[in-house]
């Protein structure tokens, strides 16, 4: 008998926790030259300040490609994992910043 393994949805705590670290991102990236690609309002880009909002945004670009999911009610607990790993990635190649993902303690 093979049993089907199924991914479980994301936790209201992990959810917590995403817009915990979107609000860490935007703080650490005050005052950088951040220019966010936002097609529906310019094809190059468009100079934004930087607030969890806008970081909430970049990861959901990360999310619609990484794993085709266009909202983060979606999310399944690996699919976390496999956008932050990509977000940490973006940050530390581009501003030399990492922030580990939060936990609950850090909520």
């Amino acid at each position: 008998m093979i049993k089907e393994l199924k991914e479980k949805q994301r936790t209201p705590q992990q959810n917590k926790s995403i817009h915990k670290y979107f609000e860490m991102v935007a703080e650490s990236l005050k005052g950088q030259d951040i220019r966010v690609i936002i097609s529906k309002l310019a094809t190059e880009g468009i100079d934004l300040f930087v607030n969890p909002f806008v970081i909430k945004e970049i990861w959901r670009a990360i999310q619609l490609q990484q794993v085709g999911k266009k909202s983060t009610t979606q999310l399944t607990t690996n699919d976390i994992d496999l956008i932050y790993d990509v977000m940490n990635k973006f940050l530390s190649e581009n501003f030399e910043l990492s922030i580990p993902f939060p936990h609950k303690d850090d909520n």
